[in-house]
Order: C-alpha cells, then sequence, then structure tokens
C-alpha cells in the first residue's frame, strides 16, 4: 500500500482522559477534586464551610443531649432490670460528653476543630453502640431493640448533615462500619447472614450519605464562589478582601508576622474603553488578573479591588522583601499584551502603590498609605512602583 494512501489512526485517549471531563460534567461544571478533599478550597471558604458545619453540629448536639435520656424510662419498661441499669449508665455518660461537645461548639472552632467535633460525636455515640449491644449480649441476653440494632445506619445517616468532602466522609463511614464489625467479631457473630445482611444495608446508607455531604458541598462552593468571586476576573471581590485583611491583621499581632500591601491601577485602561470597546476592555482585565496572579505567590492574596484597581496582601513580606515582587508584577504587565481582536497587540502597564502594615493601625490607615503610593507613581509618569 502507497504510503500516502495509508492513514493515520487518531491518538487514543487515556480512560482517565475520558473519565475525569465526563465526571466534570456531572459535577455541573465543577472538578473532582472540589468534593474529593478540602486542600484545593480557599481558608476562606474552608472558614465559612465550618461554620455551616459548627451551626448544624451544635443543633444536633443538643437534641441528641435532650433525646438520649428521654429514651431511658423506655428502656426500664422494655429490657430486663439489670440490662438497663447498666444502659442507663452508658446513656448518661453519652448525655454528658454530648453535653461538653455541645459547650465545645459554641466557641468559634477553627476547620479541623469542627471536623475534631463530628469525629468524636461519632466515636462517643459508636461507644455506646458497642456497650449497650455487648450488654445485651452477655449475661442476662435478650434481643437488642430495633433503636440499638439500627444505630450504625443512624449514625452514617446522621453524618449526611454536614457539606464533608468525600474522602472525610468515606473515612467516618469506613470507622463506624469498622465498630460494627469489631462487635460482631467480639460476639462470635462475624459471618453470620445478619452481618452481612446488614453490611449490605451499610454499604447502601454510606452510598446514599456520601451523594446527599457531596451535594451539599458543591451547593455551598456555588454559592460561596458567587457571592465572593468577582465575576469577569474570577478574583475575590473587596468584601472577601477585608476578611483575608483582618485575618492577616490578627497574624501580624499573635505571631508578629509581617505583611505588605500592594494597589494597582491599569494605566490609561478608560482609553482602551474609548477607543476598543468595553468587550476588549473586559478581556483586557481578565488578562490583568492572569498576570498579576502569576506573577504572586500561591500563598498572597489576590483581589479585584474595584474597576481597574488590584490589590493583593503579600504575606509574610515586609516593604523591603515585597518591592522585588512588585517589581515583577510591573515586568509581567510590560512584557505581556492582549489582541485586540484584528490581529493587533494592546500592550498594557500598570502603575503600583506598595506598603508595609504597621501593627496595631487601622485597616484604612493601612489602605490610604497605599493609595498615596499609588496616586505617586501615576503622578511621576505611571509604569513604575512606589513604595513607602
Amino acid at each position: 500500500m502507497d504510503a500516502t494512501a495509508r492513514q493515520v489512526a487518531p491518538p487514543t485517549q487515556s480512560p482517565r482522559r475520558r473519565v475525569v471531563p465526563l465526571i466534570n460534567r456531572l459535577l455541573g461544571g465543577f472538578q473532582i477534586q472540589d468534593i474529593l478533599t478540602a486542600r484545593h478550597h480557599s481558608s476562606d471558604f474552608n472558614e465559612t464551610r465550618s461554620d455551616y458545619i459548627t451551626h448544624r453540629l451544635r443543633f444536633m448536639l443538643l437534641f441528641f443531649v435532650c433525646a438520649v435520656p428521654a429514651w431511658i424510662p423506655v428502656d426500664y419498661l422494655t429490657l430486663r432490670a439489670a440490662n438497663a441499669e447498666s444502659i442507663t449508665l452508658a446513656r448518661l455518660a453519652l448525655t454528658l460528653t454530648l453535653g461538653l461537645l455541645y459547650l465545645i461548639s459554641r466557641t468559634k472552632p477553627r476547620p479541623l476543630t469542627a471536623h475534631l467535633l463530628i469525629g468524636l460525636t461519632m466515636a462517643a455515640s459508636a461507644a455506646f453502640y458497642f456497650w449497650s449491644m455487648t450488654t445485651l449480649a452477655t449475661g442476662i441476653t435478650e434481643p437488642p431493640l430495633a433503636g440499638y440494632s439500627a444505630m450504625p445506619m443512624m449514625m452514617i445517616a446522621l453524618t449526611g448533615l454536614f457539606p464533608l468532602t468525600l474522602l472525610c466522609g468515606a473515612c467516618v463511614a469506613i470507622a463506624i462500619t469498622a465498630c460494627y464489625l469489631g462487635l460482631q467479631f467480639s460476639l462470635g457473630a462475624l459471618g453470620s447472614s445478619e452481618t452481612l445482611n446488614t453490611l449490605w444495608v451499610l454499604s447502601l446508607v454510606t452510598s446514599v450519605t456520601l451523594w446527599i455531604q457531596c451535594g451539599q458541598l458543591l451547593m455551598l462552593l456555588k454559592l460561596y464562589r458567587e457571592s465572593t468571586r468577582d465575576a469577569l476576573t474570577g478574583l475575590i471581590n473587596r468584601r472577601v478582601l477585608m476578611k483575608q485583611f483582618e485575618l492577616a491583621q490578627e497574624q501580624a499581632a499573635q505571631k508578629s508576622q509581617p505583611f505588605s500591601v500592594l494597589m494597582c491601577d491599569l494605566d490609561r485602561f478608560k482609553r482602551i474603553n474609548d477607543n476598543y470597546g468595553h468587550l476588549i476592555g473586559d478581556k483586557v482585565l481578565k488578562h490583568a488578573a492572569n498576570v498579576l496572579s502569576g506573577a504572586l505567590r500561591q500563598q498572597d492574596i489576590v483581589a479585584r479591588y474595584g474597576g481597574e484597581e488590584f490589590m493583593a496582601i503579600l504575606v509574610g513580606l515586609d516593604a523591603d522583601a515585597a518591592q522585588p515582587l512588585a517589581e515583577q508584577v510591573r515586568t509581567g504587565f510590560e512584557g505581556a499584551a492582549v489582541q485586540d481582536g484584528k490581529g493587533s497587540d494592546i500592550t498594557v502597564t500598570t502603575s503600583i502603590g506598595l506598603t508595609q502594615y504597621r501593627p496595631g493601625e487601622p485597616i484604612e490607615a493601612c489602605l490610604e498609605r497605599a493609595d498615596q503610593r499609588l496616586y505617586r507613581a501615576k503622578q511621576q509618569g505611571r509604569n513604575q512602583v512606589v513604595c513607602s
């Protein structure tokens, strides 16, 4: 066969490259890592999710602090006296533990603390389940009530109240299932048909619960991004920037950690809108956001401050250390261009005001100083960095 007549087979895509885009479409435009772990979430979103989890956990704890001891009369009416007394003590211990966790949840826990409280709640419930089922199966034995037998399913189902990540929710479900299997092993019933049937039900409950958790997480993430991200550039908006400023202020007070504020304004941006139209102007703003984010470090906080103004909080850097980074931002703008749609390049420069936060000063004072440096950069000819 002639070489020119041969058809070259198109390169086959790997299964991962075919599956990942499909999953992303099923998730409504989100990526699989958005629901897998919290590693790719912003610190502000993790704080927001922590508050959401804590409020729900607080209500759940308060409910069970009342409901757990309320079941004591039912135990005395339906169980043998010796078993009822033993389980009553366990119920009181569980009530006290849940009450203590409720008091801890009244503080403002960090994301790790909120997840730890969920783990401790489930661990206390699992300990009560293990004790009560062991009590009912030893000494004066009697079949457990449905409320005791269904506790593993109920514990897993209750985690559906929280927008947990897939890995976190799976770990909780696996731990509860391991507790159930440990109980069955200690009772010598690990291979029984009842155990296999319960495992099947646990797997179904776990699947539905994980689906609910991920759905809540995606809904919360969608609402968060819509309310905190600038729709055009994808950067955080001014409201979130002020929250991040307050956190940086706290870190500066507690750990004596310096930070600097960079304020930049695109030079002669109005001319771009007048000469090329607002669509090209929007394209320039997106380009500016990409240049700024690419020039700064991952830990720096970048936001659209308003109009053609952008701001960044340079974490852990004093003014001297931040100045080369600000210069890198300036040269990044100078060396990049935007296509105007007709094959021509639009070069955009920026003027930058840089200042270091002074411990104890109001946020407004630091912003005013950065704005003054920016104004001076404009007055001195633009496309430069002015640092205090």
